[in-house]
């Protein structure tokens, strides 16, 4: 049918966008920045370098870090 996939997110945390972000590579477009407007999310996952280009984070299962975990 010639469609595309657009991969998005509305306001959530890091964890959720991270975890979508995992889908990124089956995607024609990506929209996933709900996390920068979450004033006290407290956890970190994806990020974008200096270009825009998504990076992911390193670490066991889907990377995201959070305050207070042990």
């Amino acid at each position: 049918l010639r469609m595309g996939v657009l991969l998005g997110c509305m306001i959530e945390s890091s964890i959720g966008v991270t975890a979508a972000a995992h889908l990124a590579p089956l995607a024609d477009w990506i929209d996933l920045d709900g996390h920068l407007y979450v004033a006290n999310d407290d956890c970190t996952g994806i990020r974008f370098d200096e270009s825009g280009a998504l990076v992911m984070p390193e670490g066991a299962g889907l990377g995201v870090t959070c305050v207070g975990a042990s």
